[in-house]
């Protein structure tokens, strides 16, 4: 190819991957906040612990989709993920993947149970943007933990991810 040819498709293949990457909502800041919270999270889930990529974490996830699907439960799908327990080297994850479900009018569907998360205050990360293009989970984490020093708040060792939408997820650090 020649070297004029190679001009052209550079010239016209990057400003179409950023309107697609903009498209995306790559552009797009993750929007940090505090939040006062009454009660606590209620989720109808299953933990799981092992690799990152373990095979076990997308059939719980899609099993956990169906059930809000077929309005067997409902409420928003959600991944508590306990940083605590993540092995840098192993690629080891604890998870707990259910539905945050907001009233006590759900039956707990056989395999799944209740857990209960108690937190009063969060600092909480929206992002509106497709999953292809989101920022980091460690960059998402280092934004929370500078506005919890900011109001004076030590960050416990886990996350709710709150699945709003196709482009939108809320992430919730409760403060200890």
């Amino acid at each position: 190819m020649s070297r004029k040819a190679l001009l052209i498709l550079f010239g016209v293949l990057l400003p179409g991957l950023t309107i697609f990457y903009y498209y995306l909502g790559g552009f797009n800041q993750v929007d940090y906040s505090v939040k006062e919270l009454e009660g606590a999270y209620t989720i109808i889930g299953q933990n799981l612990e092992g690799k990152y990529n373990d095979l076990e974490f997308e059939k719980i996830f899609t099993a956990v989709k169906k059930l809000i699907k077929n309005g067997q439960v409902h409420g928003t799908l959600v991944i508590v993920n306990y940083n605590d327990n993540y092995d840098e080297y192993e690629g080891t994850v604890t998870y707990t993947i259910g539905v945050l479900v907001d009233n006590e009018g759900n039956d707990v569907p056989e395999g799944f149970e209740i857990f209960t998360i108690r937190a009063s205050k969060v600092v909480r990360a929206t992002i509106h943007a497709h999953n292809i293009v989101m920022p980091a989970p460690a960059t998402i984490f280092k934004g929370a933990n500078r506005v919890a020093k900011q109001h004076n708040l030590t960050l416990s060792d886990y996350s709710i991810e709150q699945y709003m939408g196709e482009r939108q997820l809320v992430i919730d650090f409760p403060a200890r």
